[in-house]
């Protein structure tokens, strides 16, 4: 009986496990104005069942250590998903998760100890995080059309939805898509700028990313920063449980599993 049990939990499991694809791909960030390396972002992607699931990142200095790491999870939402960044050089930590329709989020200051907590409603148009190109794969059509999608994009260390709108680019180049993210309001028009991003109009992938950029400098301010993108090609096969192949990147990040609490 026991035996016949064990080969039924098995065969349950093996009837479970999610069908899942992987790719790696990294952006190395230049300084704007300099062109100097800042860092370099290492990702691994995940799809469970043709879905967007989870993104891994590290980022690494231009001595190639690991200094800060990011979680996203996209079970609560394709472009609002909950998402944690950590920057071990400062302890700067900024995360957002979805619970009862309201965006728990946390933020702490570059050097600081305490966690300031906030609880937002959640709008209609919410962008988190990476979240921003998943709205531009749902409006890639429009996008083409040059029609603008307004957004409301998280920003952690206010603890608000600021307004924003993505504007397709007065110039495009051939074979590609270029948008512009923007805030509508002049002062925060100002202090962020606008962020540039490139696609490939056949894959649809973001080969470059300029702007402000959510990793810091030594004096707490985030840099602004051209970022190009290399992909690898995607593999299919069981989900990865963790990523500890030094081979392989990102590195040293846990799998996440997709019901876990994030805050």
């Amino acid at each position: 009986m026991r035996t016949l049990m064990l080969i039924g939990l098995m065969g349950f499991t093996s009837f479970a496990q999610a069908n899942c694809s992987t790719q790696l791909f990294s952006g190395k960030a230049l300084d704007i104005k300099t062109q100097k390396v800042l860092y370099q972002e290492d990702y691994q992607r995940v799809w469970e069942n043709d879905r967007l699931a989870r993104d891994q990142v590290q980022y690494r200095d231009p001595q190639n250590k690991i200094f800060a790491s990011k979680r996203v999870l996209y079970n609560s939402g394709l472009s609002h998903p909950s998402f944690k960044l950590v920057d071990q050089r400062s302890n700067y930590i900024e995360a957002a998760e979805l619970k009862n329709s309201l965006t728990q989020v946390q933020y702490q200051t570059p050097g600081q100890s305490s966690i300031t907590q906030s609880q937002l409603a959640l709008p209609d148009n919410a962008v988190h995080d990476a979240g921003f190109n998943e709205l531009v794969q749902k409006n890639w059509q429009d996008l083409q059309q040059g029609k603008s999608i307004p957004m409301q994009f998280l920003a952690p260390s206010r603890a608000d939805y600021l307004n924003f709108v993505i504007t397709p680019a007065e110039k495009q180049s051939a074979g590609k898509l270029q948008v512009i993210l923007s805030a509508t309001n002049k002062i925060f028009q100002w202090a962020i700028g606008p962020i540039e991003l490139t696609y490939d109009a056949n894959t649809r992938q973001l080969l470059q990313f300029k702007g402000l950029t959510n990793i810091k400098n030594n004096q707490g301010k985030n840099y602004r920063a051209r970022i190009d993108y290399v992909y690898q090609a995607k593999q299919n096969g069981v989900c990865p449980a963790d990523l500890a192949d030094g081979s392989r990147r990102p590195t040293e990040l846990p799998h996440e599993s997709r019901t876990e609490p994030y805050l």
